[in-house]
């Protein structure tokens, strides 16, 4: 075997090895990118929940201001952290449906939704 004749298989082995490293690098962003989107996914559900919840303990505490249409409480305008409430009075029950929403009017809006019934003495 004669190496005169090889010049150039090291430029093929040099295109291999930066192709292998270039879809590792490729690989590695777009695990960290879909990381990165899943924790503020749920980092936005769990807002959305807590702002339902609060939606919830301010309809309870104000049972007597029931009117049947969405109320939107704004509470963080920047971002659009609110919660609309719906409470509506249905035979001998009030029905109250508080929905968290965070990032309204964005790619990352997100929405949680709690309805409870509460039996009237």
């Amino acid at each position: 075997m004669n190496l005169a004749n090889e010049k150039g298989s090291v430029i093929a082995y040099t295109v291999i090895a930066i192709a292998a490293v270039s879809a590792l690098v490729v690989g590695m962003f777009y695990m960290n990118t879909s990381s990165t989107l899943g924790e503020i996914g749920a980092r936005n559900e769990n807002r959305a929940y807590s702002l339902a919840l609060a939606g919830k303990d301010y309809a309870w505490s104000n049972l007597l201001n029931t009117n049947g249409a969405d109320q939107d409480f704004v509470l963080d305008s920047a971002n659009g952290d609110m919660f609309r409430l719906n409470t509506t009075i249905v035979s001998s029950n009030i029905n109250i449906t508080s929905v968290g929403i965070v990032n309204k009017r964005t790619p990352f809006e997100t929405r949680r939704q709690i309805s409870i019934v509460i039996p009237l003495p």
